[in-house]
């Protein structure tokens, strides 16, 4: 591969990362929004109730078996008969979507859950089954390495999902209107990706075989044992504190959770933009995929090392501010959290160069070992602690599945410098903890910590490793 091929495909990156940041940081905001006004409007109890139903109900996106990747990498490729995977990745996802959102509203039915919780899952299962089938036409596109309908989109949706859901909690209504409204966001931005699908002339004919379907299920086998452990474990904290605790800890942990939960979207747009071009890198590749890997892992630490600093430093007055003094109980749950958005970003971006390797046993192998740390972590933590030892299970969690992830792709990708890849990050936090601690950590601070970062970032990376700069002015998107 030439250097113009390699800076284009970096300029491709750059700009279609832009977009889908831009694009989920504004729907993340609007959600934060939302979740503020129910925890304002509607009380602890409430929003406890809608947090567990939430969680519930996002079981049903692990039906997405991670049959998109697959046809995300087969457009990438010019694959001509990609046409039989995105129908059966759609009816494959509309079938397991069904049936499992009918398994958890009748476990929920069954379990220890208000008649409330129960409804608000239901519909909001079906705003997930949405969404599943939103996904596909999704991954066409990324394919094509074209997010631009697929950013809209997911404005469109989370847009539409918090001026209703706001607009119903401000009017008096309950949390179950609210959940309607995420559904007509859902099918809002569903409407609008079908339409610039078929504006793009992106016609696939409806074609269904045995074989078609069998060979998007066994490819994604793999992921999708991914995606079931990997939903399971996102939740597993939130479900035992129900069970075990009550709606106050759920609501603790949930707005903590919320938040940081809120900046997952920088890695997975990231990641999500970079996908097709991992796909074509290998060890020998020109870029190789190592090189890939420290890059991109970089741009991860810039981006979660401050902002986990930021969650630590900050937890009271940002929890305070976003929710009111209702939550304020929730400062050390948001502090642990916090350490994680490194750690989660680091598992994330991994799993995501794995998956483009089609290296997914060390996935589910990661997930399976985590998963049953999780669950025992949480049943000896969560009677004594509460939403705190729920955050200490997913501590634990989260830096044994990176941890294990990480290892698992430097072994195949060859050779990654370590050090050019951490220095600058990790310098720069440093130094916003010590300006957290000359401002005694008031939320005055936060610009100044926040510019201490960028000053040592800036200056390590242009003196020690300025290669890295220069790919950075390459990867701009033109016009920048």
């Amino acid at each position: 591969m030439s250097t113009p091929a390699a800076g284009n495909a970096t300029r491709r990156i750059a700009g279609n990362t832009a977009l889908q940041a831009a694009a989920d940081g504004l729907g993340k905001l609007g959600t934060i929004v939302l979740y503020a006004v129910l925890a304002r409007e509607a009380g602890v109890a409430a929003f406890g109730d809608f947090t567990t139903a939430a969680s519930l109900s996002v079981l049903v996106m692990v039906a997405a078996f991670g049959m998109d990747f697959r046809v995300t990498r087969l457009v990438a490729q010019g694959d001509p008969d990609v046409g039989p995977s995105i129908w059966g990745a759609v009816l494959l996802k509309l079938a397991g979507g069904t049936a499992i959102l009918l398994v958890v509203c009748g476990i929920a039915a069954l379990g220890p859950y208000s008649d409330r919780v129960v409804a608000t899952t239901a519909v909001l299962g079906l705003a997930m089954i949405v969404e599943l089938t939103t996904m596909t036409p999704h991954a066409v596109f990324r394919g094509h390495e074209d997010l631009r309908p697929v950013a809209l989109a997911l404005l469109l949706y989370r847009g539409l999902l918090s001026v209703l859901g706001v607009a119903v909690l401000l009017a008096g209504g309950s949390i179950l209107l609210v959940a309607v409204g995420w559904l007509l966001g859902a099918l809002a931005g569903l409407a609008y990706t079908l339409l610039r699908a078929r504006r793009a002339g992106l016609r696939h004919p409806f074609v269904v075989t045995r074989a078609g379907l069998r060979a998007v299920a066994t490819d994604s086998l793999g992921l999708g044992l991914a995606a079931v452990l990997g939903a399971a474990l996102s939740r597993l904290d939130i479900v035992l504190l129900g069970a075990l605790k009550d709606s106050e800890a759920v609501a603790l942990y949930g707005g903590a959770y919320r938040l940081m939960e809120s900046t997952f979207f920088i890695t997975s747009a990231l990641a999500l933009s970079a996908f097709p071009a991992l796909s074509r890198l290998t060890r020998t590749s020109t870029p190789s995929l190592g090189e890939a890997v420290a890059l991109t892992t970089k741009a991860v630490l810039v981006t979660t090392v401050p902002l986990a600093v930021g969650f630590v430093a900050y937890a009271e007055p940002v929890l305070v501010a976003i929710y009111g003094d209702g939550l304020r109980d929730a400062t050390g749950t948001l502090q642990i959290l916090g350490v994680l958005v490194i750690t989660t970003g680091i598992y994330s971006l991994m799993a995501f160069v794995l998956t483009s390797q089609q290296a997914q046993r060390p996935i589910v192998v990661a997930l399976v070992v985590t998963t049953v740390l999780n669950v025992a972590a949480n049943l000896a933590l969560i009677p004594s602690m509460g939403a705190e030892g729920a955050a200490w299970s997913w501590a634990a969690t989260t830096t044994v599945l990176a941890a294990m992830l990480l290892v698992a792709v430097l072994r195949d990708a060859g050779r990654v410098p370590v050090l050019r890849t951490v220095e600058g990050p990790l310098l720069g936090g440093l130094a916003m903890i010590a300006v957290a601690v000359a401002t005694g950590a008031h939320a005055w601070g936060i610009p100044l910590a926040g510019a201490a970062f960028a000053v040592v970032l800036v200056t390590v990376e242009r003196r020690r490793h300025p290669d890295d700069a220069v790919r950075l002015r390459l990867a701009r998107p033109r016009g920048a």
